[in-house]
């Protein structure tokens, strides 16, 4: 029971709204949504419900006792070092008996570990917690039902956005719910619906087909036309969640920043990770970038600093080797940006060409399950002697789709979204709204179902 399905569409969400619309009383109406996220969690990953309360548990009672404690450091490092265990037994354990395996050409078995939904999501968001106490950034909660519907909250725990503490205290201190509130957040919702059901999963048709032919030998033309193809699947796919997320916690009335800041219109790469997935982006500022130094440092010690941030990011994607390498990329693409070509008087649409192809490239490393697949597919981008073949066009259903190409671009640039959260609300764009919604729906009812892609961090 995912934010696209009919259920939560129709029956789950609807009781919620309503609930929350006719009960005044904010620490019933925090309670029902609290209570609604176990069940939220229960439905998706029913075996880890009371690993994620223990969790949270453990995180609201280290929280007192570090802001009394005269062993403020040894606790906070302790249960901070606790969050990272926890988060690489489950993630990274078997990746590393792999790594071992190899390198001492042993035999030690793969352990049978199953993920569960959100961990590091919700590891994240702990820790930034218990931080955030630990400096004095604020103030420990002393309300457990506040913490526990922070910890557990369903809007985000499963895929984000991150959210800090700091950021939600108030807002759900001081949470209300109105019809405005409510029609506000449904607009945001139904929006990221649409971009997941008419424009991400209809991509993903063409992503699964060119991905599962790349055999180095694919035309030159798929290859170039799949690195757009792959590019706009993966922004659709998890922008439409923020986009559910943030339109429910309005709805709910909570406000949650931004995570998607219409990345593709970058000059830089620097630009574009400041405009994607803005949560993690900055998450890994505030806890691992600025404690290292940032910026105030050698010129050594920030080209580590960006290497820790950027290795630690790609491995938090997944315990692979390309999420590896796809980290690895990006350290040093920025290096390179930032101490070679900042420095040079390069043509501003050139640059930022450069800059969007790069990026786009990024992701065939991010999707490709190995480094030997992405081999294959750069072969397929240099594929001179095969440029494309007329069968192409049908047999990756590129005609069939190419207005879903068309919507997509389109949603991609803010000037052309003319159903931009941002904007003033219409009757005419309302409409619209409401008729891409049918549409959506109706293709949900036909079955068509494609998981959120960062449900598997």
């Amino acid at each position: 029971m995912m934010f696209d399905s009919i259920i939560f569409i129709f029956i789950m969400l609807p009781i919620l709204l309503i609930l929350s619309l006719l009960i005044k009383n904010r620490t019933l109406s925090n309670f029902i949504i609290f209570m609604f996220s176990l069940l939220f969690y229960y439905v998706n990953a029913n075996q880890f419900i009371f690993f994620i309360l223990l969790v949270s548990l453990s995180a609201y009672i280290v929280g007192l006792i570090i802001e009394k404690s005269k062993y403020k450091k040894i606790i906070m490092f302790s249960f901070l070092s606790f969050l990272i265990l926890n988060l690489a037994y489950f993630k990274y354990l078997n990746f590393a008996i792999s790594i071992i395996n190899r390198i001492a050409s042993l035999e030690i078995g793969i352990i049978n570990i199953i993920l569960p939904l959100g961990i590091s999501f919700y590891t994240f968001q702990i820790y930034s917690y218990i931080y955030d106490v630990y400096i004095g950034k604020i103030k420990a909660e002393k309300n457990i039902l506040n913490f526990f519907l922070y910890s557990t909250l369903f809007t985000t725990i499963t895929s984000g956005p991150i959210v800090l503490y700091a950021d939600i205290h108030e807002n759900i201190v001081n949470r209300t719910c109105d019809l405005n509130k409510i029609t506000h957040g449904l607009r945001r919702f139904f929006l990221g619906l649409i971009k997941k059901i008419l424009i991400s999963n209809q991509l993903y048709v063409i992503v699964n087909l060119i991905l599962t032919n790349n055999d180095g030998n694919i035309s030159m033309f798929v290859a170039w036309v799949g690195l757009l193809t792959i590019g706009l699947q993966i922004y659709f796919d998890f922008s439409s969640y923020s986009d559910m997320s943030i339109g429910i916690c309005q709805a709910l009335g909570l406000n949650i920043k931004e995570n998607f800041n219409y990345p593709y219109v970058s000059k830089t790469v620097s630009e574009f990770w400041r405009r994607w997935h803005i949560s993690l982006g900055n998450w890994f500022k505030e806890y691992i970038y600025f404690p290292l130094g940032g910026n105030r440092v050698s010129t050594k010690k920030l080209i580590f600093n960006l290497f820790v941030v950027w290795f630690l990011t790609g491995l938090w994607h997944g315990a692979s080797f390309n999420f590896i390498l796809w980290g690895m990329y990006f350290f040093v693409i920025l290096v390179f940006e930032k101490f070679v070509l900042s420095k040079m008087n390069l043509n501003k649409h050139f640059y930022k060409g450069i800059s969007i192809l790069l990026v786009l490239f990024s992701w065939v490393i991010f999707q490709c399950d190995s480094i030997r697949d992405v081999l294959l597919y750069v072969k397929s981008l240099i594929n001179i002697t095969n440029p494309m073949a007329f069968m192409d066009l049908i047999q990756y259903e590129f005609i069939l789709n190419i207005h879903i190409y068309l919507i997509a671009v389109l949603f991609a640039f803010k000037q052309f979204d003319f159903l931009a959260f941002e904007n003033k609300h219409t009757l005419i764009t309302d409409i619209v709204l409401i008729v891409l919604t049918f549409f959506a729906i109706m293709h949900l009812i036909n079955g068509s179902f494609t998981p959120f892609l960062y449900f598997q961090f």
